[in-house]
């Protein structure tokens, strides 16, 4: 009776879209969250437009009902579609396996859409080290933190350092992380 569905997600990395909308009982409508901008924003619309998700957006305003199917679409940015479903503020969305993984957002990942690839990689400067572990109890520049902080915490438990994670949110470019992370290393 009172048992909460649990929450759906569907990442940018499958089969089609339609089949995992479906209509509430209730005669509400499915809320659907996808990126408000960026590079998947616009092969995401397409990709809408060829499911039946007609809608029209009006400027400045992050949501749109769909004329052809009982869904409204509330656009948001990536980084937060992953939270937005796990709290159930929306029915489905649409975002980076990577942007799900660093939320920590308790979901379920319905499907992949084969539409993006993300590698998340650990860079340093031309011959500064040749292994990860050598960066072990240094200071680790990312725009995810969590990620990073799992990655190296494994590295930290087998060399006795603490590895500091500095958070940097969009993403930085290369020269301005390799500054701040040298900004540190400088000091000590």
């Amino acid at each position: 009776a009172g048992r909460r569905r649990r929450p759906r997600l569907c990442s940018t990395m499958s089969s089609p879209f339609q089949a995992v909308v479906r209509p509430k009982n209730n005669g509400e409508n499915v809320l659907v969250a996808v990126p408000k901008k960026g590079r998947m924003h616009e092969r995401i619309m397409e990709m809408l437009q060829g499911s039946g998700l007609s809608h029209i957006r009006v400027p400045r305003l992050d949501v749109a009902t769909c004329s052809s199917f009982p869904a409204t679409i509330v656009f948001l940015p990536a980084a937060d579609i992953a939270n937005y479903v796990a709290e159930g503020n929306v029915d489905v969305g649409i975002t980076g396996e990577d942007i799900v993984a660093e939320s920590e957002a308790k979901v379920d990942v319905l499907c992949g859409l084969e539409m993006g690839k993300c590698r998340l990689c650990v860079q340093a400067p031309a011959g500064a080290c040749k292994d990860a572990s050598e960066l072990s109890g240094k200071r680790i520049v990312t725009s995810f933190p969590n990620l990073a902080r799992k990655y190296f915490d494994k590295l930290d438990a087998q060399t006795g350092r603490k590895t500091s994670i500095k958070c940097v949110r969009r993403r930085p470019r290369k020269s301005v992380l390799l500054s701040l992370s040298r900004k540190k290393e400088r000091k000590k």
